[in-house]
Formats: structure tokens, C-alpha cells, sequence
């Protein structure tokens, strides 16, 4: 891959995507990774889905604001430890860092131990993830 293109994927990524653990009814959790833009920005997610050749590009409409648009999503284990692979070589700078490393630490826990509902270890990632989330301003650099 194109290490121009892998950089600002990651800058990118660092403002606009969105890195969690859901509940599955299926299985347990699912890792989920989501970009959303204007629907009329939805060539740069179809980009980004070709170019890592992961996840996959909806268009949504977006009740809250009335404008459509489009996702870039990866809700699958192989697909997330292939994004690993890339944020791992090409780091994210922001605070979203910190909610990475958690996010990162959960999904290669699944992938070898499953991602049963009420293990204690994926329940934990979720609390510290959304701790790491909420404004702090005492975090906040001058």
C-alpha cells in the first residue's frame, strides 16, 4: 500500500472515525470501526474501502441534521486486525490514541478467545473506552 495514502488515512481517521465495541445479539460483541461524511464526500470512503480492501461503504440518512450520507464501516474481526496492521505502522497523534490502544488490546483478545457476552475482560475495554471519551479539561493542552 501506498505509505502517502496509509499516512493520511491515519490523520484522517484520527478526526473523523469512530472506534467501539458493540453488543451482538449473534455473538456476544462486535469490534466496529466507522467513518461517516456528507453523502457527497462518499468517493473518499469508497477510496479508503478499495485502497485497505476492508469493510464496507453505506449511504445512510441521517435524521438528526436532514442531510444524507455515507459510511465506510468494518464490523468484522479479520477486518479489524488488518486495520490494526495499519494503524500500528502508521500511528494516530490525537486523544483517539488512547481509546485505540484499549480498542486494539479487546480486538486481538476476541480474535483468539471469542467474543462471548459477559466476559469481564471485553465489558472492562468497553468501560475504559467510553471513560476515555469524555472531555476531561484537565487533559485539555493550553
Amino acid at each position: 500500500m501506498n505509505s502517502h495514502f496509509l499516512s493520511w488515512f491515519s490523520g484522517f481517521f484520527d478526526g473523523e472515525g469512530y472506534i467501539s465495541i458493540v453488543p451482538n445479539n449473534k455473538s456476544g460483541y462486535m469490534p466496529q470501526v466507522v467513518i461517516k461524511l456528507r453523502k457527497d464526500d462518499k468517493s473518499i470512503l469508497l477510496r479508503i474501502k478499495e485502497t485497505l480492501c476492508i469493510g464496507a461503504v453505506y449511504d445512510i440518512n441521517n435524521v438528526s441534521t436532514g442531510s444524507p450520507q455515507s459510511k465506510w464501516q468494518v464490523a468484522d474481526i479479520d477486518g479489524c486486525v488488518k486495520l490494526i496492521d495499519v494503524l500500528d505502522n502508521y500511528p494516530l497523534l490525537a486523544k483517539k490514541k488512547e481509546v485505540y490502544k484499549v480498542w486494539r488490546s479487546a480486538v486481538l483478545y476476541m480474535k483468539e478467545n471469542g467474543r462471548n457476552k459477559h466476559d469481564d475482560y471485553i465489558e472492562s475495554a468497553i468501560s475504559k473506552m467510553k471513560g476515555l471519551r469524555k472531555y476531561n479539561s484537565t487533559n485539555k493542552s493550553n
